[in-house]
């Protein structure tokens, strides 16, 4: 029997990077938004050649397995977070370095990642110990003419390694080799051509966003070079196949104001090289308490809530819950600190409803406090203003504040602490821009916990609520600009 030394959380990740990469190399476009591999696999089986569709079947028995296995055994969400990372890196060396030969490593029990950074640590080695060999045995005449000559001769010999590699297709090899020849000899004689052998061998393996970032980085060490042009042409077409792709999803979701900005966004930043959208994050606590409402207020809530009081309902030999008594402050619960936090689920909605639409990569959302650079200022921005309140109900016109009942219980469901707590909203503005932009792009909007039962500590309680507000403001940004269906 195969000892599973590959968890399952990283062969998971694995077979689903591998799935689309196969979807790519036979020219299948699908939208990734909701599709899930484990459904696409037998599909994918039935219009590939006959070895990738045993290998589709057997990665779909496999994914399987490996779903149900981190069911039966959940682990830490930040180590199968890792685990993905490492499977996906798994698929892409599969594929780099058994390109004709995939379907039989796919699924084979191998640390892909470990033998790859072995065989480098080896190849390093061997590189130091023949210069120490060819220093120690060479003679003070002979040495001096080889030192004179060392620079011409190892670039062409690196070179020369750089091209064998090229030819030969091995992926692995050959960017090993490309990257040190570009930290070896930055200027060298044939730097240009090494960098466009770069750009190239990511095209072939179809990989939008590596392609961006090989196209770009012979533009910026080389916007001079004999390629820079077709460089350019390369990282263009990248960014208008998404631009592309993004209108054609937008046009039937959002709103025309949201998706002509953010197409505009988008050639903005395709024109600057830039793939950061920087977003600032501006809270404001509104709160009031109970004992800050009008007295008449809270006359009236406290007649509502006396019925039940007088009800005996509850726990035997104890008296139900009572307003103001039994209930929790809100202001000492909600910090400034705590407020400004929630700018990192803002950010990460918008981070996930891109990359259903494009690349994920591609465009990147970070919060403005840890953005740096000469560039900071010239990056798309959002700003987000929120504004926490008490959540409200109102009466004949009359603002009351609304109140939310915490049952605690034990056993079976035997009530053991009753109490009340004030209801959390929220007021949103996003405002969307860039430098010289026709106009800015906002969205407003009100966000409140809505009606479904909050099951944890009251301790928590209010965290919950302001989750649920921020949530239900993002899914309307997202809607707005096309990135959720409204």
């Amino acid at each position: 029997m195969v000892q599973n030394v590959i968890g399952s959380a990283r062969m998971a990740a694995r077979i689903e990077t591998a799935t689309w990469r196969i979807m790519r190399m036979y020219n299948l476009a699908v939208a990734r938004a909701g599709i899930d591999p484990l459904d696409l696999l037998p599909v994918l089986a039935g219009k590939v050649d006959s070895e990738d569709c045993e290998l589709c079947l057997r990665m779909a028995d496999e994914l399987g397995r490996c779903r149900q296995e981190l069911a039966d055994h959940p682990i830490p969400e930040n180590e199968k977070e890792g685990q993905a990372t490492l499977g996906a890196m798994d698929a892409n060396l599969v594929f780099q370095k058994y390109p004709g030969d995939y379907a039989h490593h796919l699924l084979e029990q191998r640390d892909f990642v470990a033998e790859a950074e072995e065989a480098l640590r080896q190849r390093k080695a061997e590189r130091k110990r023949n210069i120490f060999l060819a220093l120690g045995c060479v003679a003070v005449l002979i040495l001096g003419i080889v030192i004179y000559n060392l620079p011409y001769f190892a670039e062409k010999r690196a070179y020369g390694r750089v091209e064998k590699a090229y030819e030969q297709k091995t992926d692995y090899e050959f960017r090993q080799q490309a990257d040190e020849y570009v930290e070896d000899y930055p200027d060298g004689k044939h730097i240009d051509d090494v960098l466009w052998l770069v750009v190239t061998s990511y095209r072939g393996l179809h990989e939008p966003i590596k392609i961006l970032e090989s196209a770009e980085n012979y533009l910026t060490l080389r916007p001079e070079g004999s390629y820079a042009a077709r460089a350019k042409a390369v990282y263009d077409s990248v960014w208008n196949s998404e631009i592309a792709n993004y209108d054609w999803i937008a046009d039937k979701r959002s709103s025309d104001a949201g998706a002509t900005f953010v197409r505009s966004m988008l050639c903005y930043m395709r024109d600057n090289r830039m793939h950061t959208v920087s977003v600032t994050g501006v809270p404001t606590l509104d709160l009031k308490e109970y004992s800050e409402y009008p007295s008449s207020v809270r006359v009236f809530l406290e007649a509502l809530y006396e019925a039940e009081a007088e009800s005996g309902k509850g726990i035997p030999g104890r008296k139900s819950a009572k307003l103001p008594d039994d209930l929790v402050t809100i202001k000492d619960k909600i910090t400034p600190e705590q407020a400004r936090s929630w700018t990192a689920d803002i950010i990460s909605s918008l981070q996930s409803g891109f990359d259903r639409v494009l690349t994920p990569g591609l465009v990147k959302f970070v919060d403005s406090r840890n953005v740096s650079g000469s560039d900071k200022a010239k990056l798309p921005t959002v700003r987000v203003d929120f504004t926490v309140n008490t959540e409200e109900e109102h009466f004949g016109g009359v603002p009351v504040p609304s109140i939310w009942t915490y049952t605690s219980t034990q056993g079976y469901n035997i009530e053991v602490e009753k109490s009340f707590i004030l209801g959390i909203s929220m007021e949103f503005k996003a405002d969307f821009n860039y430098l010289g932009a026709a106009s800015d792009f906002v969205v407003t909007g009100h966000g409140d916990p809505g009606e479904e039962r909050i099951n944890v500590d009251k301790s928590e309680a209010y965290n919950v609520m302001c989750d649920r507000c921020v949530a239900k403001f993002a899914d309307k940004i997202a809607a707005e600009i096309g990135l959720l269906e409204q």
